[in-house]
């Protein structure tokens, strides 16, 4: 048996030069940045969102939808986090229970 081995793609010398650090890290800096400026479309369209589905009060409600993005690590690739500083807020997507003393209103036409 006879088998010819061939190195290609990625395992080429030539350009295994996309795996140096410098390399890297402009593209973990390229990829924060475009995190960066996507989050704060994807955070205004869900912003949006909350105004049209809900009977917004106070606009603090709509305002605690944040945007964040996560680099510090530089062996990973940044990651967006899109949620709100109201802890129960999402719990109807998850499921769970609310223990503790609050107030959520059930209003007809809520």
């Amino acid at each position: 048996m006879k088998l010819t081995l061939a190195t290609s793609g990625l395992l080429d010398p030539r350009k295994l030069s996309a795996w140096s650090a410098e390399r890297r890290r402009a593209i973990h800096a390229a990829v924060a940045k475009g995190m960066t400026s996507g989050g704060r479309e994807v955070r205004e369209a869900a912003r949006a969102q909350m105004r049209s589905a809900f009977q917004v009060r106070r606009a603090s409600f709509v305002a605690s939808l944040q945007a964040k993005v996560f680099d510090q690590k530089p062996e990973r690739l940044p990651a967006l986090w899109v949620g709100s500083r109201i802890p129960w807020l999402g719990i109807h997507t998850h499921g769970g229970t609310v223990a503790g003393r609050m107030l959520i209103p059930l209003l007809p036409g809520r």
